[in-house]
């Protein structure tokens, strides 16, 4: 039985897998309302839409036409603003790059080598030699292992 100031061993299997999908998934429908350019794409689109079916539906007194109208103006304007706004904060970040968090002010350096950590093989490397020890019983490999186990953890409550 572990020290009680050891961390607890981290298993993941299929239902750990599935329980942080449906945690991801309800996260990103809580928060998409704080994409950058929806409010100003949203916005205009239902003005240029209202108004555009308006004018026609006063004009033409057949209100299937009139929605119709609105529907694809509005359509179009959503989409095209959300398009050209996106890409302006995509040109503006080119000139940021290397801070980040200039563009994108709730990525914080943390987040970004969490995010990115996965990604470089130097860190996948070692930690498949580490992951190797504690498949042969390894005891300094278990401690590291253990231990980095722990500081994610702590790193995850710290994030939270």
């Amino acid at each position: 039985m572990a020290a009680p100031d050891e961390p607890a061993a981290v298993v993941v299997n299929d239902e750990d897998r599935e329980q942080a999908k449906r945690e991801t998934r309800w996260k990103a429908l809580m928060t998409f309302h704080h994409a950058p350019c929806l409010a100003q794409s949203v916005g205009l689109g239902v003005a240029g839409g209202t108004s555009i079916g308006v004018l026609r539906y006063l004009t033409s007194k057949q209100p299937m036409n009139a929605l119709n109208w609105g529907a694809v103006v509005g359509g179009l304007l959503y989409g095209s603003t959300w398009f050209v706004c996106r890409r302006a904060i995509r040109i503006d970040c080119g000139a940021h790059l290397k801070q980040p968090t200039a563009c994108y002010p709730y990525l914080t350096i943390a987040r970004l080598k969490r995010l990115l950590t996965p990604f470089v093989s130097q860190s996948i490397e070692e930690e498949a030699k580490l992951l190797s020890g504690v498949a042969q019983n390894d005891a300094a490999a278990i401690r590291e292992y253990a231990k980095r186990v722990h500081e994610r953890q702590q790193q995850k409550k710290a994030d939270a």
